[in-house]
């Protein structure tokens, strides 16, 4: 008989709503109920536990896996159920707790609208329609399990899963909280979603929060026929990070090989990474908490709060409206508290700079009673150094294919033309601010168009001239071409007043191509004369 734990002096299975126990391949699988404080309503979920777990005095790690779109903590896909049973040849979750001394915990990511809706759309991503935030209650679900069950309650012992939608909030909880979870797997999962808080969602994508898994090992399991495939590759483009693999399988979209992925979880149990001596972290949530560091934030639109290169030695800070070149939010207040790293109630020297300028400020700060720091900064960019050491820059950006040099291209600066939006409907738009002669003027806003057919289609450019602000990013939409989620960009380029007329702006610009599943992109090296 399975013994209940107790919970603040009640047995544990009267304080959950419901536990009913299954049996499958010998592993034991509970579904349960709790009552949350993060969501204050009954939350659900389902907990594979090793056959001998009532017999044993062993602890064990935990995968918390994050199920797809139109599941439920105890109801799969059809005909692809992963839990448990014969669909993948057996390959599932409970053969593998089965056989194996780890648990797994799957959390219910039913998120109605309304009393008793039967809505298929979980995590409230992609709209944001709630004021449900998973990530938030991911450590109160941390806390109950390694409460209530023989976990071993550490970071290192702790990962994340989960399929499509599911395999978005794998990563986007373990780049939150890589101090709570040490390895991070996903299954054919989207690269983007609108994601956040109710009243200021932004647009997530996982290819520009790389910085955020250092000490996290993750995995990339893909679908040769899988229609989200093109955004796994653009994505292994980007995390080129020693501590990141990938697998691709001849499966359309679903959980292949998850007996492969749970063992590369085990073996990251058995070779944790180390915390990182130097760490970034960019979050969408105007506050946050990691590495023992607090930034708070007054941030009340959609944007990024971030610092990066953090160590002892000090970090940089920055608010964006997106990554990693959006507008900064000067405007915005941030409190960043430091670990407790410093020699209690001391003098410690700190030294602030803000880049744009190269404003200097020299003060003496003094250490509370834990050894931690409080500065208060706004949201421009600022580098502060701690002590007298200096500031390491840990962000390692993958540079862009240099492409061919290319003339076969439109300035829109106010021009009306036909342009593509949602990948392949052609609109009549005006893009860009200007006299509309089709040149690169000073003062100008323009757009990039590369010819298609008999429209155009619009480009995300990227630059390091001072002449050109490329911070006003547009998304283009393509949810109802290819049901991802994901979206194109392209920029509307700046050109600084005081450009000089005949300044040569040098740009990388690139255009999406719609080709479901397997996109094109269009790349080219753009020359700007500046003319006045």
């Amino acid at each position: 008989m399975l013994l209940a734990p107790t919970i603040l002096g009640r047995p544990f299975l009267a304080a959950f709503l419901a536990v009913l126990p299954l049996w499958s391949a010998d592993a034991i699988i509970l579904d349960c109920a709790h009552e949350s404080r993060v969501f204050r309503e009954t939350r659900h979920f389902r907990i594979f536990l090793p056959p001998d777990y009532e017999s044993s005095t062993l602890r064990y790690p935990v995968v918390y896996w994050f199920h797809g779109f139109g599941e439920r903590y105890n109801q799969g896909p059809a005909n692809k159920e992963y839990d448990r049973g014969n669909d993948y040849n057996g390959d599932n979750i409970a053969n593998f707790v089965a056989s194996h001394d780890v648990i797994v915990v799957k959390p219910d990511g039913y998120n109605p609208r309304t009393l008793n809706d039967d809505y298929p759309r979980p995590y409230n991503i992609g709209p944001v329609e709630t004021d449900r935030q998973f990530p938030l209650y991911f450590p109160e679900l941390v806390a109950l399990i390694d409460a209530h069950y023989r976990t071993i309650p550490d970071r290192e012992h702790r990962a994340t899963s989960g399929l499509s939608m599911g395999g978005f909030m794998s990563y986007w909880i373990a780049g939150k909280y890589p101090d709570l979870v040490s390895s991070a797997s996903n299954f054919m999962g989207s690269c983007e979603f609108l994601v956040g808080p109710r009243d200021f969602p932004a647009e997530y994508r996982h290819e520009e929060m790389r910085e955020n898994y250092a000490g996290v090992r993750t995995r990339l399991v893909t679908g040769t026929r899988d229609f989200i495939q093109f955004y796994h590759r653009q994505l292994n483009q980007f995390w080129t990070m020693p501590t990141h693999e990938s697998e691709e399988f001849d499966f359309d979209h679903g959980t292949p090989g998850i007996a492969k992925t749970l063992a590369f979880h085990m073996d990251a149990f058995a070779a944790p990474l180390p915390r990182p001596e130097v760490w970034s972290h960019a979050d969408v949530y105007p506050g946050f908490s990691v590495w023992d560091w607090t930034v708070e934030s007054d941030r009340k639109q959609p944007g990024f709060t971030s610092i990066d290169s953090v160590s002892r030695t000090g970090f940089h800070s920055t608010v964006r409206e997106w990554l990693p070149g959006g507008r900064v939010l000067r405007d915005v207040h941030l409190k960043v508290t430091t670990a407790r790293l410093y020699r209690k109630n001391s003098r410690v020297p700190v030294t602030t700079i803000r880049l744009r300028d190269n404003f200097i400020q020299r003060e003496h700060l003094f250490a509370d009673v834990e050894g931690r720091l409080h500065l208060d900064l706004d949201g421009d960019e600022y580098q502060v150094r701690i002590g007298r050491g200096l500031v390491p820059r840990s962000i390692d950006t993958p540079p862009l294919p240099t492409a061919p040099v290319s003339t076969d291209f439109q300035i829109s600066d106010h021009r009306t033309l036909q342009i593509f939006q949602h990948a392949i409907e052609p609109k009549t738009l005006t893009l860009g601010q200007g006299n509309g002669d089709g040149k690169a003027n000073p003062g100008e806003q323009i757009a990039i168009l590369f010819p298609d057919g008999d429209a155009y289609r619009a480009a995300e450019l990227f630059s390091d001239d001072p002449c050109a602000d490329l911070t006003t990013r547009i998304s283009d939409n393509w949810s109802d071409y290819d049901s991802v989620g994901a979206s194109a960009k392209y920029t509307l380029a700046k050109i600084s007043p005081t450009c000089p007329s005949g300044h040569i702006i040098k740009m990388q610009a690139r255009a999406l191509l719609p080709n479901k599943p397997n996109h094109k992109i269009r790349e080219a090296t753009i020359e700007l004369q500046v003319t006045r």
